[in-house]
This record gives structure tokens, C-alpha cells and sequence, in this order.
């Protein structure tokens, strides 16, 4: 009985210790962009809207700002590939 919870006692503090590095980790490498950053105009526009006019805008998703450039919230990104078996299904479904 003694072995079996010196086992269980050992398991759980192996458990313990990965868990609070880990959290040793995470706040030790916590980086953020500071906030309220004053920014430069780049392409400043002179023209004004005019009531009673239909506009068209176009967005462009750049990311969350806390993460470098190489990160991807897409679960596809680093799996798009061709599928390497071809199933007799496919032809059918695509009816």
C-alpha cells in the first residue's frame, strides 16, 4: 500500500512541478504591445464624404497585435496540402 501512494504521491508531484514551470514560463515570457501607442498618418486623404452618396469599403483582417507576424489563427495554414488518398466517394458527392 506505501508503494502504491509513494507512486501516486510521486505522479502527482511530477504533475505539480511541470504545471507551475509552466506557469513560471508563461509569466516570465508575457510580452504586450503597449497601449495607447500614438501613430502616424501614412496616406492622409483631403476628400470629404458627401451625405446622400453610396460608398463601398474594402477590410483587410491584420491579425491580433500581441502576436508576431509568423503566427496564424487559420487551422489551415500549416496543413494545406493536396489529400494523398483519392477516395471512389469524392466523384459522387460532387453531383
Amino acid at each position: 500500500m506505501k508503494r502504491i501512494l509513494k507512486w501516486v504521491g510521486g505522479i502527482l508531484g511530477v504533475l505539480l512541478l511541470a504545471a507551475g514551470g509552466y506557469l513560471i514560463y508563461l509569466f516570465t515570457t508575457y510580452y504586450r504591445v503597449p497601449d495607447d501607442q500614438a501613430l502616424k498618418v501614412k496616406n492622409q486623404q483631403s476628400t470629404q464624404f458627401k451625405p446622400g452618396q453610396t460608398y463601398t469599403a474594402m477590410t483587410y483582417n491584420i491579425g491580433y497585435g500581441s502576436y508576431p507576424p509568423s503566427y496564424s489563427f487559420s487551422w489551415m495554414a500549416a496543413n494545406i496540402r493536396e489529400p494523398t488518398v483519392k477516395s471512389p466517394c469524392v466523384p459522387a458527392l460532387m453531383v
